[in-house]
């Protein structure tokens, strides 16, 4: 079966290109297709607890993150990207069962994806 990657690099919020492919992303992992999450560089804000988007007039990325979830979506954090955001893991939400990985254990993810969608 093809596995998909969604490849989160850019801000949250600065425009609807992450709502949007985690919106693609519930589609495939709804119809069974195994599907995981890379969070890297600025990506990684999309996980910071406690965000308001309504502030910035955009939708919450963090319900789709929850049906992906729901629909079985792995969730993993390039460390590197981690270090150099200046972030720390505790600063992340927990409800994700968030897992760290290197940069290179993600290229090999990435390899071997039948699909991968980046924004």
């Amino acid at each position: 079966m093809p596995h998909i990657v969604l490849l989160v690099r850019k801000l949250p919020y600065r425009t609807s290109h992450i709502y949007e492919l985690t919106r693609i992303g519930q589609a495939l992992a709804g119809v069974d297709l195994p599907t995981t999450v890379i969070f890297s560089e600025e990506g990684l804000f999309c996980l910071l607890q406690n965000q308001n988007p309504t502030a910035l007039s955009m939708e919450s990325i963090l319900i789709n993150l929850q049906q992906l979830k729901k629909y079985g979506a792995t969730f993993y954090v390039i460390q590197e990207s981690l270090t150099a955001q200046g972030l720390q893991p505790h600063q992340l939400m927990t409800n994700f069962d968030l897992q760290f990985i290197s940069r290179s254990t993600a290229a090999q993810l990435i390899h071997k994806a039948k699909f991968t969608l980046e924004v």
